[in-house]
């Protein structure tokens, strides 16, 4: 003969907060919203290379265009492309100043051309390029690694010519 037992009733009382439920499932909507934004501005751009970080500054009509990009890495290559009118040459040569924030926040390894001649002035540095090499507008890379984290504001201009502010913010 097989004995039974009895077994015992549950006795844990649970109480719901549905209140507490509710905002907790608020704050969890909350944070996919901003993991879905943060994913959304990454693929865009706002992290690195994108459409959001593609910059320009100037105009086909000065002579001068910048193209570089908004954001950029800490120690990382980035490129400054300057386009330039060879009417803006003096005695076939263009001689493109850097001055502001991109003495102390950048460094130049090289640039493509390479310049033919290198000097200082005042707050800025002078990169000497020969235009009778090249038919048309001029286009110089500069191939740049910023040395600081933070807003970097810098002036690209040309001797006797436009310049154009260029803003850029490295992340570390």
């Amino acid at each position: 003969m097989a004995v039974r037992t009895k077994q015992p009733e549950s006795d844990i009382q649970t109480e719901a907060d549905l209140g507490l439920q509710r905002r907790t499932w608020r704050v969890q909507r909350v944070g996919w919203a901003i993991f879905a934004i943060l994913v959304l501005a990454a693929l865009a751009g706002a992290f690195g290379s994108g459409p959001l970080s593609r910059a320009e500054a100037g105009s086909e009509a000065s002579g001068l265009r910048i193209e570089y990009e908004r954001f950029a890495r800490l120690h990382a290559a980035t490129n400054l492309v300057i386009r330039a009118d060879r009417r803006l040459a003096r005695n076939d040569e263009l001689a493109v100043i850097l001055s502001g924030a991109a003495l102390q926040s950048l460094e130049l390894p090289s640039t493509m051309p390479p310049a033919d001649g290198t000097g200082l002035a005042p707050d800025s540095v002078v990169l000497r390029f020969r235009t009778d090499r090249q038919p048309g507008e001029l286009t110089v890379v500069l191939h740049a690694k910023p040395r600081r984290m933070g807003l970097l504001t810098a002036q690209v201009g040309l001797r006797d010519g436009p310049a154009h502010t260029i803003r850029q913010w490295v992340y570390p």
